[in-house]
C-alpha cells in the first residue's frame, strides 16, 4: 500500500513539473515578440506592463544590455518609432503674434530632433488642409485636435495656449491621443519674455511632454535639450518675428529679423525676403497692369520711406574721447585760445548697413527692370543718402563754470560710404565692412561733424580773469548733437553715442 502511495506522489510531482516547464516555454516564446514590438515601434497597451513575466523579461533584457556597447543602449531607448504626431500653432491670449509660429516650429524641431516619431509641421500639406477645413480662426478645441489627427493619420496631436500675464507668460500644452481623445502628456509653466524668445521656455515644455509620453533621452541629449543659448531656437524666433513683420507690411523690420536667421531655417528666410520684394508684371491684362503699377509704386514708396526712417534712428554711431582732448593754442596778456584737435568719430552701424544694402539691392533690380519703368520713375529715393550733424561743445574751467561754446558746422556724411556709394550706384558692388573696420577707417578730423577745411573745435579769446585760479587746462564736453536727413524735409535723426572706453569694451566682447 505504501508503494502505491509513493508511486502516486511521484507521478503527481512529475506531472506538475512538466506542466510548469511547458508554461514557462510558452511564456518565453511569447514575450520576446512583445518586447521587440515595444522597442521597435513603441506601441503598447495599457495592461502590457501588468504582466509580471513581461516585466521580468524586460528587466532581463535590460540586464543583458549592460554588457553591450553605448550605441546599443542608445538604440534601445524608447523614441516613439512608428508613431506620427501633428503640431498645431498655440492659441494666443494676449501674447505676441510671432509666438504662434515660433512655438510651433520649435516644438516641431525638438520633437523631430529627439524622437523617432514622424512630425507633421506647419508646411505639411495634409495638416494645412485639415486646419483650413476645421478652423478659420486658428483656435482649436479638443474635438478639432482629434479630427485633425484623424485627417492626417497622426496618432498624437500637440495643442496649447499662451496666456499673457502682467509680467510673464503662462504656457499650457498637452499631447492628445487621437484614437481616444485622451491627454497622454501635459505641461503648464510660466516664463519671462526673454525665455520665450530664446527657446528656454519651449525646451522646458518639450522635456515635460517627453516625460508624459515615456520618451527616454540619453544623458547627452538631456544636456543638449537644456542648453540656454541655442542658435536654432533663436533663428526660429527671428524667422517668426520676420514673418509677422512681413504680414504687417513692416518690411524693413522683416529684413532685420530675417538677416538674423541661420542654420536650416536660413533658406526659408531668404525665400521670404525675395518674395516680399518681388515685382513681376508678366502675363497681366491692361487693367491688371494698371493695378500692378499702382500697388508697386505705393509699396516701394512705403519701403523706401520706412528705410529712411529706420536709418535715421539706427545708422550712425559716434565715439568720442572722455574727457575731450583740449590743446592750448596761444595766449596773450589778458586772453587765451584753446583748440580741440580731435573730438569724435562718426561711422555707420554694420547691422543697419546690411539692412540698407539688402533693400537697395532689391530696389535696384526692380528699378532696372524695363517692365517697371513707368511706375519706378515716380518713386523718389535719392534723399535717403543725405545726413548732416550739428555738434555743440562746451569749455569748462576747474570749478565747472562754462567759459565758452563752440557751434559746429554742418557736415555731409554721405561720403562715409565711398568709394562704392550704397545709395547712388549699384548696391551689389558695395562691400559691407566689419564693425571694427568702419571704426578704424573713420577719421576724426573728417567725420566728426566739423568742417573738413577747419578740423577741430576752436575757442578763441577766453578771458583769463573769468577762469578759476585752479584751472591749468580747461575741460570740454559735448553739450548737444542734432542730426537731420535730407535737404527739404530735414527729418531728425539720432546718433548712438559711446565714450572711447565704452566702445573698446563693446568691441572686446564681439
Amino acid at each position: 500500500m505504501k508503494k502505491i502511495y509513493r508511486s502516486g506522489v511521484v507521478c503527481l510531482l512529475a506531472f506538475l513539473f512538466l506542466s510548469c516547464l511547458s508554461t514557462q516555454n510558452e511564456v518565453e516564446a511569447s514575450q520576446p515578440a512583445k518586447i521587440q514590438q515595444f522597442q521597435e515601434d513603441g506601441s503598447f497597451q495599457d495592461g502590457d506592463f501588468d504582466d509580471e513575466s513581461f516585466v521580468s523579461s524586460t528587466h532581463t533584457a535590460k540586464g543583458e544590455e549592460k554588457n553591450s556597447s553605448k550605441a546599443s543602449k542608445t538604440e534601445s531607448l524608447y523614441k516613439g518609432k512608428g508613431l506620427a504626431i501633428a503640431v498645431l500653432p498655440p492659441e494666443l491670449r494676449g501674447g505676441e503674434p510671432w509666438m504662434k509660429q515660433s512655438f510651433q516650429d520649435n516644438l516641431t524641431s525638438l520633437l523631430a530632433g529627439y524622437t523617432d516619431m514622424t512630425v507633421l509641421d506647419r508646411k505639411n500639406e495634409d495638416l494645412i488642409i485639415a486646419q483650413q477645413e476645421l478652423s478659420e480662426t486658428g483656435l482649436y478645441s479638443e474635438e478639432n485636435a482629434v479630427e485633425i489627427g484623424q485627417m492626417t493619420n497622426a496618432q498624437y496631436v500637440v495643442v496649447g495656449s499662451i496666456q499673457k500675464l502682467s509680467a510673464s507668460y503662462e504656457c499650457n500644452f498637452r499631447v492628445n491621443e487621437t484614437a481616444t481623445n485622451e491627454i497622454r502628456s501635459a505641461s503648464i509653466s510660466r516664463h519671462s519674455l526673454a525665455d520665450m524668445e530664446s527657446g528656454v521656455a519651449v525646451r522646458q515644455i518639450v522635456q515635460e511632454l517627453f516625460g508624459g509620453l515615456g520618451i527616454q533621452l540619453t544623458e547627452a541629449e538631456q544636456a543638449a535639450l537644456q542648453k540656454k543659448n541655442d542658435v536654432e531656437s533663436t533663428s526660429i524666433t527671428m524667422l517668426a518675428k520676420g514673418a509677422q513683420a512681413q504680414a504687417s507690411e513692416d518690411y524693413i523690420q522683416a529684413v532685420l529679423y530675417y538677416n538674423q536667421v541661420g542654420g536650416t531655417f536660413q533658406q526659408e528666410a531668404n525665400a521670404s525676403t525675395n518674395q516680399m520684394f518681388s515685382a513681376s508684371p508678366e502675363n497681366l491684362t491692361v487693367r491688371q497692369r494698371q493695378q500692378y503699377n499702382q500697388v508697386q509704386r505705393a509699396k516701394w514708396e512705403k519701403i523706401l520711406t520706412d528705410l529712411r526712417s529706420y536709418l535715421n534712428e539706427n545708422l550712425w554711431i559716434g565715439v568720442y574721447h572722455d574727457p575731450l582732448v583740449v590743446k592750448e593754442t596761444n595766449i596773450s596778456m589778458s586772453s587765451i585760445s584753446y583748440k580741440i584737435p580731435s573730438v569724435m568719430k562718426i561711422f555707420p552701424k554694420r547691422e543697419a548697413v546690411i539692412v540698407a544694402k539688402k533693400v537697395m539691392e532689391e530696389w535696384y533690380k526692380v528699378k532696372n527692370n524695363p517692365d517697371n519703368k513707368v511706375w519706378t520713375s515716380g518713386v523718389h529715393s535719392s534723399s535717403i543718402g543725405q545726413w548732416r550733424y550739428e555738434i555743440d561743445v562746451g569749455l569748462f574751467d576747474a570749478d565747472g563754470n562754462q567759459l565758452a561754446t563752440c557751434l559746429s558746422l554742418n557736415s555731409d556724411l554721405r561720403y562715409c560710404f565711398e568709394p562704392n556709394n550704397l545709395f547712388d550706384s549699384n548696391p551689389v558692388n558695395y562691400v559691407v565692412k566689419s564693425q571694427k573696420k568702419y571704426f578704424d577707417d573713420a577719421k576724426e578730423t573728417e567725420y566728426m561733424g566739423w568742417s573738413r577745411f577747419l578740423p577741430g573745435a576752436v575757442f578763441d579769446d577766453i578771458e583769463i580773469a573769468d577762469m578759476s585760479e585752479n584751472t591749468i587746462i580747461p575741460t570740454a564736453r559735448i553739450l548737444k548733437i542734432e542730426g537731420t536727413s535730407g535737404y527739404s524735409d530735414k527729418l531728425p535723426c539720432k546718433l548712438t553715442l559711446y565714450t572711447l572706453a565704452e566702445w573698446e569694451a563693446l568691441m572686446a566682447q564681439q
